[in-house]
């Protein structure tokens, strides 16, 4: 199973809902390929609390566990390095994933880098 993430800050007035209105959308690809979304639900110190949103390009919603993003300070200020170090977990993904892939299937770390 491979592919990627990548995804945006959105403007906070596109975020309502969201922990200081912080959200991010952006495109999967890969083996899972479709959009994904995540809303900030919490910051504590360099950690993220966040709770993703994937749906595949064949319209399947793929369920995930809320996750802790981490991030790190680069020497630009215009930049963020961030890394799930726990992963992240689908709790339930359609059934033709299941089918061919293992019960629980933790996604692969993602590095991130983003703008602010």
């Amino acid at each position: 199973m491979g592919g990627g993430v990548l995804t945006n800050f959105l403007q906070p007035a596109d975020c309502a809902g969201s922990f200081q209105n912080l959200c991010t959308d952006g495109t999967a690809t890969g083996d899972l390929k479709g959009a994904v979304g995540v809303s900030i639900l919490g910051i504590t110190g360099n950690a993220y609390h966040v709770h993703h949103h994937w749906v595949t390009e064949t319209g399947d919603t793929i369920f995930l566990k809320d996750a802790i993003l981490t991030a790190f300070p680069m020497s630009d200020s215009n930049r963020v390095l961030a890394d799930y170090l726990d992963g992240v977990d689908i709790t339930g993904e359609p059934e033709p994933l299941t089918a061919r892939r293992v019960q629980s299937l933790p996604l692969v770390q993602q590095i991130l880098i983003w703008d602010r």
